[in-house]
C-alpha cells in the first residue's frame, strides 16, 4: 500500500469495523470527521482510491450512481431500501447453483457476480405504515 497517512488510517479502521458494510464518499467523510480528523471529500477519494489499488477495499456498484468501498473479503449479497437507500450485507452467496446452470444455458462462464436485492427497510416500513394509517385516519 502507499504511504501511510491519520485518513488512510482512520479508514482503515472504519473498513475494519464488526457493522461490515459499504460505505459512500460521504458517509466515510462523516466519520472520519467524526473521529476528530480534519479533511475533506477530495482527500477521502484519494486514500479509497489508494486502498482499492493496493486491494484493501473494493468498489461495491448497486446501481444507484454512489461510489460504495467496502472491506475486500469474501463473496456476499447486498439489500439496499427503495426508499432511504441504505444498504445491508447478507453474508455468504445466495446463487451457489447459477453459475453451473448459467453456463448449461448459456455455455458462458460465471466469473463473478453481484446481487442487490431491493426493499424496505424496518425504518421505512414502520414509516410507510404510519403513512397509510395517517391517509385512512384523514379517510374517516
Amino acid at each position: 500500500m502507499a504511504r501511510r497517512s491519520p485518513v488512510r488510517d482512520a479508514l482503515g479502521l472504519l473498513m475494519q469495523r464488526p457493522d461490515h458494510r459499504a460505505w459512500s464518499i460521504e458517509e466515510l467523510l462523516t466519520e472520519v470527521l467524526r473521529t476528530g480528523h480534519r479533511t475533506n471529500p477530495s482527500s477521502i477519494l484519494r486514500a479509497i482510491v489508494a486502498m482499492e489499488r493496493a486491494g484493501a477495499v473494493q468498489r461495491v456498484d448497486l446501481g444507484d450512481g454512489l461510489q460504495r468501498y467496502e472491506a475486500t473479503g469474501e463473496h456476499h449479497e447486498h439489500i439496499q431500501c427503495q426508499r432511504c437507500g441504505s444498504v445491508a450485507e447478507i453474508g455468504g452467496c445466495l446463487l451457489p447453483d447459477t453459475a453451473s446452470r448459467v453456463r448449461q444455458l448459456t455455455g458462458f462462464e460465471v466469473t463473478e457476480h453481484r446481487l442487490v436485492l431491493q426493499g424496505l427497510c424496518r425504518e421505512c416500513q414502520e414509516h410507510r405504515r404510519a403513512e397509510l394509517e395517517q391517509r385512512l385516519a384523514d379517510l374517516r
